[in-house]
């Protein structure tokens, strides 16, 4: 027998009521055959990128006034110990 925690055995549960499947099959499935992506969740679909909207944003951030004082070096250091 085999001891699931409460999240694993109500993830199983939510994709048998997905899939329409019992959560016996779904495991079953997961462990025999090759390993292949899950099949039961909706496939997803690609954005398109709205590069003129990441220019726009990406020149807003850039148009802001710089707030730290302290040099790219000083913040690198304090943030990471790395020896600016």
């Amino acid at each position: 027998m085999l001891v699931l925690s409460s999240e694993t055995e109500a993830l199983v549960r939510s994709a048998a009521v997905i899939s329409g499947k019992t959560p016996d099959q779904l495991i079953r499935e997961a462990f025999s055959g090759p390993a292949q992506p899950a099949n039961f969740l909706p496939p997803r679909q690609a954005k398109a990128i709205d590069m003129a909207r990441v220019d726009a944003i990406t020149r807003q951030c850039a148009s802001r006034p710089v707030l730290d004082i302290r040099s790219a070096a000083d913040i690198l250091e304090e943030a990471w110990g790395l020896p600016g």
